[in-house]
């Protein structure tokens, strides 16, 4: 399966579930969302098709962490600049203006 196919996957699995009323939101034992989960493992696909549906980018889980946190800790740059991008309103982002528009 090509990256475009995956990523094609990916949005129609959570428009199929958002669709169905899955809580995006909804977290582990440990307060961990999928946004947490999918920026501490970097997969940036899952993230975005995400974020238009968070409700709050700075939820934090059991241990005070937010996405930001985790995709920071592992060194994933382009979350963690997407996170920094959404936390800071006085900043015009080309990922939230995008995201927005769609």
């Amino acid at each position: 399966m090509s990256f475009a196919e995956k990523r094609i996957c990916i949005q129609e699995a959570v428009k199929l579930l958002v669709g169905h009323d899955a809580n995006v939101n909804a977290c582990d034992i440990e307060r961990r969302s999928a946004l947490h989960i999918t920026a501490a493992n970097n997969c940036i696909n899952s993230f975005h098709c995400l974020l238009p549906f968070i409700d709050d980018i700075n939820a934090t889980d059991n241990a005070g962490r937010t996405a930001l946190h985790h995709a920071a800790y592992n060194g994933h740059t382009q979350v963690t600049n997407i996170c920094c991008c959404l936390t800071n309103s006085k900043t015009i982002c080309p990922i939230l203006i995008k995201l927005k528009n769609n």
